[in-house]
């Protein structure tokens, strides 16, 4: 998902042609940028439906605090991961010419 909406199919697709020896088909584009996400939607709708009720932090749980803190430290840092790649973004650590020097 990261690799077709956020990075984009074209720039993707010329990144892994670049050197490379084989052509990946023109048909994974379309695979990769609608396809693939519309299957992990579906996949993640149906544990939901099924079996997302278990994991929820129940107040009258004796570890109740612990779960809450787990849950709040792992958004925490997944948010921090998300803001240092931002970051990094900004100051052109992604661009092809700042690699190549």
């Amino acid at each position: 998902i990261i690799f077709a909406w956020i990075f984009g199919v074209e720039k993707g697709f010329a990144e892994i042609h670049s050197g490379a020896d084989i052509r990946v088909p023109v048909f994974y584009k379309y695979v990769i940028k609608y396809v693939t996400p519309t299957y992990l939607i579906g996949l993640l709708i149906a544990w939901f439906w099924q079996d997302a009720s278990k994991f929820v932090p129940r107040p009258s749980s004796p570890h109740f605090i612990y779960e809450v803190g787990t849950i709040v430290g792992l958004v925490a840092f997944i948010g921090l991961l998300v803001g240092l790649v931002e970051l990094a973004g900004r100051r052109g650590a992604f661009d092809k010419e700042e690699r190549e020097r």
